[in-house]
């Protein structure tokens, strides 16, 4: 049981810091201007579908890391860590979207694109509602196939 609690717990840090570097590099590489729709608070397309991506192969390296960690119980640990990517990602996508409906909430940015740091985008951005939705399913899908890389016995 320890394996698993280790197995899962590390595989969420490890996909966690992955995205937060990828993120990071997303953002340098784009720049501000191109996550943005031009004078709104809303992510582009371009932004959802490269953080997606990245999400996913975060989740494929945190759900091998899981494995991995787990050893014997790997199944059982990688099934967690999907499921709980799962869950906080419905809630928090579902907490998004109510807060989205919310009549006080600004629409445009503070700022110009230009003017944002990463972290000033985080708070301001809105995410696509497909992106929301989807995001749970793809990295709980990316962390059960990490998983299964790393317990399929491979020929010699």
């Amino acid at each position: 049981m320890g394996k698993v609690i280790l197995g899962v717990v590390l595989g969420y840090i490890t996909m966690a810091i992955l995205v937060m570097l990828s993120l990071t590099l997303v953002w340098l590489a784009l720049g501000s201007e191109q996550v943005f729709v031009e004078g709104s608070n809303q992510v582009t397309s371009l932004w959802s579908v490269l953080t997606l991506v990245e999400g996913f192969f975060a989740a494929i390296f945190g759900g091998w890391i899981c494995a991995r960690v787990a050893g014997g119980s790997a199944r059982n640990a990688v099934r967690a860590l999907a499921g709980l990517v799962l869950i906080l990602g419905i809630v928090s996508g579902v907490m998004t979207l109510r807060s989205a409906d919310d009549p006080n909430l600004a629409t445009t940015l503070s700022k110009s694109g230009s003017e944002m740091s990463f972290m000033e985008a985080g708070r301001e951005g809105r995410q696509l509602t497909w992106y929301l939705l989807g995001l749970p399913w793809v990295g709980a899908f990316g962390v059960l196939l990490g998983g299964s890389i790393h317990t399929r016995k491979l020929p010699r």
